[in-house]
């Protein structure tokens, strides 16, 4: 996705901006120069930070691979604020997915990345024993005690199709406390935008790439106040024997599908809901899909779609 300023004759704000790595890819923060830029985007790094410390299932000492690492089937364990939130938002949005948003398959995906690094091909059989004990239903959170109960050997819980839209959310959150009222985030695609660039523009103009040719732009969005997300097959695969293998793993088949659209882009207002809706809209399909986002529309969140075909 691309951003532009969408403006009609109007001066532009002046934006502060921070650019860093997180999340094993690129980050861009920039608010109104008129707040305490250098102050507020430091901080802003630094929740960034925190959620992929929390996050970071490539890293044992992370407090996600610790969960995965001791915890004992049924037996509670304590985690902290972040990490229980994260586990919640994840519970609730797979429950409206028909099982098809599953961050319980870490162990798949691992499979599928060791595959991918030896060229070859995964095998279903294989990834449904693999995938055999996953399941958000194993995953039980006590919010009393911000305790996790397991009921299951085995899980890995993988961040990522949540995890870069949790974090926006986070620093969304501090950057409303802040009053801060323009804005633009990009993590790694992943992107959510406050008010406008310039004072008489109706918001941020988010072009869509085209997935077949990554220099053109196939349509164009105006957001203020939202985020939006993007999902496709075409942004990790391999190839063998003229087949294409998508990092997206179906969790009931075990199949690493590639879908009808080539790419599925979600705005809503909770960056968090579109970066899972994205992957999991892209799975579903357009009849499930738009069943999915009735749904949640019905618990009062704001949430459209755009898919390339």
């Amino acid at each position: 996705m691309s951003i532009e300023n969408s403006t009609k004759n109007s001066r532009p704000f002046e934006f502060a901006e921070i650019y860093f790595n997180a999340y094993e890819t690129y980050c861009m923060i920039k608010i109104e120069r008129e707040c305490d830029g250098k102050e507020i985007l430091s901080a802003c790094r630094e929740i960034a930070f925190q959620v992929q410390d929390t996050l970071n299932i490539y890293d044992p000492r992370s407090e996600l691979s610790r969960l995965c690492a001791c915890y004992r089937p049924l037996i509670p364990y304590h985690v902290s604020n972040m990490l229980y939130d994260f586990l919640k938002v994840n519970k609730t949005a797979s429950k409206y997915c028909y099982g098809i948003f599953d961050p319980t398959i870490g162990n798949g995906i691992r499979y599928w990345e060791e595959c991918q690094k030896q060229e070859s091909v995964p095998e279903s059989e294989i990834m449904k024993k693999i995938l055999y004990n996953s399941g958000m239903e194993h995953i039980h959170l006590n919010p009393e005690t911000t305790e996790v109960m397991i009921d299951v050997p085995g899980i890995t819980i993988h961040p990522g199709a949540s995890g870069k839209g949790f974090a926006l959310d986070r620093v969304i959150h501090y950057l409303r406390n802040k009053q801060v009222q323009n804005a633009c985030l990009n993590f790694g695609g992943n992107i959510y935008v406050l008010g406008s660039p310039s004072p008489a523009a109706e918001g941020w103009k988010i072009g869509i790439r085209d997935p077949d040719e990554s220099d053109k732009i196939v349509t164009e969005v105006v957001l203020k106040d939202q985020a939006i997300s993007t999902s496709s097959w075409y942004e990790h695969y391999f190839e063998k024997d003229g087949i294409i293998y998508s990092h997206l793993i179906n969790p009931q088949s075990g199949i690493c599908s590639v879908s009808d659209f080539s790419s599925v882009s979600v705005i809503t207002d909770i960056a968090v809901y579109g970066d899972i809706l994205s992957t999991a809209l892209f799975l579903l399909g357009q009849k499930k899909g738009m069943d999915v986002i009735e749904q949640l529309r019905q618990t009062g969140i704001s949430i459209s779609c755009v898919g390339v075909r």
